[in-house]
């Protein structure tokens, strides 16, 4: 067995050890440039559930990248709770190429917050950034689907909560293929047939934070997850932003708080740009410019696999209009037309 698949099936055993002993371990196997620090803690029936793993992840054309691959993310493995193995659908190549910034917020959020996000995000991807975030409804779905609307290769990365052999909401299946169509990525540090548990969802927000130079929050509530996410940035080093509306001071207790704690107030996109010494390049198609179709309800769910319950939440979420005879109003570019 060649050395390199010896350390693969090494970083999937290390993954399932207790959080403490795994990232500490992980932290370890950094330093010394090898596995042998595992020998002794790793069973031989461990290896075989491991061999499973691989063997599944290649039926599914799952790439499983341990931590010493030249492959994994720099940022990431610098970062305060790295994996010690990431699993990967599409590629990674702009975590080597451009400046990485998370977007997160709520789930919940308003249709203003979400078209703000949506330009945010389009306006960074086409200045070189690729946008990293949680493939979640709300702002994460905006900002997505604003960096798919810049057309540049890689342009968004969604770290999951769960096996890649699932996703997960599945009113997001077909964003999620066009993430990796359009050369961007879908990571996990979860296995095939991992389900979507809640402490999945605050655990992935370390690898939102790790693969991020800067992680922008937008209308984040004063117990909202993403405040984790921008917890994570500060205990590894990188930049937090507040999103606040530019036209006055309301904010959103979470990024108040945020702001308050020093983290970085901006309005748009030259805003966070300017940190980095970089400029607004390319033009932005506004929301109000996005073309949208008409289509019945039926169609709208076949295509998107949303379920009844999940209809709701995109009507809210500003993603869909309800309009007379059974139909909705939707972007074009979300049901691939």
């Amino acid at each position: 067995m060649s050395n390199s698949l010896e350390s693969l099936r090494r970083a999937i055993c290390v993954s399932g050890l207790s959080p403490s002993t795994r990232f500490s371990l992980t932290k370890k196997v950094l330093d010394d440039g090898n596995w042998d620090s595992t020998e002794g803690i790793i069973a031989l029936s461990e290896l075989r559930e491991a061999d499973e793993v691989i063997e599944s992840c290649q039926r599914l054309q799952i790439l499983s990248i341990p931590i010493t691959d030249v492959r994994y993310p720099r940022s990431l493995a610098e970062s305060d709770a790295p994996p010690s193995v990431i699993y990967v659908k599409g590629s990674l190549t702009a975590t080597r190429q451009k400046l990485s910034i998370g977007v997160v917020g709520a789930r919940a959020a308003t249709v203003e917050s979400c078209n703000r996000v949506t330009e945010i995000a389009e306006v960074l991807a086409r200045s070189d950034v690729c946008i990293v975030s949680g493939l979640a409804l709300g702002v994460d779905g905006a900002a997505h689907r604003g960096a798919l609307r810049s057309l540049q290769d890689g342009a968004t990365i969604a770290v999951m909560a769960h096996g890649l052999d699932i996703l997960y909401p599945a009113s997001h299946n077909r964003l999620g293929q066009r993430i990796v169509d359009g050369g961007g990525a879908l990571i996990s540090e979860y296995p095939p047939g991992t389900k979507p548990l809640k402490h999945h969802f605050l655990a992935r927000n370390r690898i939102i934070a790790g693969l991020s130079s800067g992680v922008v929050v937008a209308e984040a509530g004063a117990r909202s997850g993403s405040l984790v996410t921008a917890q994570y940035a500060l205990d590894s080093g990188r930049d937090v932003f507040a999103l606040i509306a530019p036209e006055g001071p309301e904010q959103t207790d979470g990024c108040k708080s945020l702001i308050d704690q020093g983290a970085i107030p901006v309005t748009s996109a030259a805003g966070i740009l300017r940190e980095y010494k970089m400029q607004v390049q390319g033009e932005v198609a506004h929301a109000s410019n996005v073309r949208k179709v008409v289509m019945g309800l039926g169609a709208f769910m076949e295509i998107t696999g949303v379920s009844f319950h999940e209809l709701l939440r995109l009507e809210l979420d500003g993603i869909i209009e309800r309009t007379a005879g059974n139909s909705v109003k939707v972007s074009a570019a979300l049901v691939g037309l």
